[in-house]
């Protein structure tokens, strides 16, 4: 956050708090940082853009020394790099601006009131990797919506959403990766391996309680 300029993206599908976050993030950066003309964002937000050249133009007008916060529709963090490298912007490129992105998505949340274990083995199948991997030994206590829900969620089961999230920092292993031309599957492969995937991350909530195994899967893509 402290990096003296450059992009900064959300992705996600809409209504996901792609502005929340990117609120969120402009509040949390340091007083001198200089924040780009609310213009300059705009003319990246447009999915898809009106024409390749004008989400290139849109890059290379950051103005220096200045930060650009913007959103896209995309489905994961590393694939900004697919997404502009097909409107003619060469991977390495879009790194040497790029500060950070941040894939998201809003997942129902479990009614703590009346949310009730889940032992099937559709369950325990879904984490299984996970449990022999980066999630051994965390104890898993995931939890179904209760039938009918109750007076506390309106009979829904649920109340209101988490956050699953992956974030892309852009630091030399990145870079590297990019000027070897390394985007979409290649890229993930090597950043999000070990349970820092969206995937991962919505497993972590689902372990805990948070959200059910059913909602995870509606709302991120289950890899494999």
């Amino acid at each position: 956050m402290r990096a003296p300029a450059g992009l900064v993206l959300a992705v996600g599908p809409r209504r996901s708090g792609l502005s929340t976050t990117l609120a969120a993030l402009r509040a949390a950066l340091p007083p001198d940082v200089a924040l780009a003309p609310d213009a300059a964002p705009d003319l990246l937000i447009l999915d898809p853009p009106p024409s390749p050249a004008a989400a290139l133009s849109a890059i290379a007008s950051i103005p220096a020394g200045c930060r650009v916060f913007s959103s896209l529709a995309l489905e994961r963090a590393a694939h900004v790099f697919g997404h502009f490298h097909a409107l003619g912007l060469p991977p390495a490129l879009l790194a040497r601006d790029l500060l950070l992105v941040v894939a998201q998505r809003r997942i129902a949340r479990l009614c703590p009131t009346c949310r009730q274990p889940d032992r099937s083995a559709d369950l325990r199948q879904a984490f299984a990797l996970a449990t022999n991997t980066w999630l051994h030994g965390v104890t898993v206590t995931a939890c179904v919506p209760f039938p009918g829900g109750c007076d506390a969620c309106a009979g829904s089961g649920f109340a209101g959403h988490a956050l699953a999230y992956e974030c892309l920092v852009v630091d030399s292993g990145v870079r590297a990766l990019a000027e070897h031309g390394s985007i979409g599957l290649e890229m993930e492969q090597a950043l999000f391996a070990g349970g820092r995937s969206l995937w991962d991350y919505g497993l972590r909530l689902a372990a805990g309680g948070v959200c059910s195994l059913g909602a995870l899967r509606a709302a991120v893509r289950e890899p494999g």
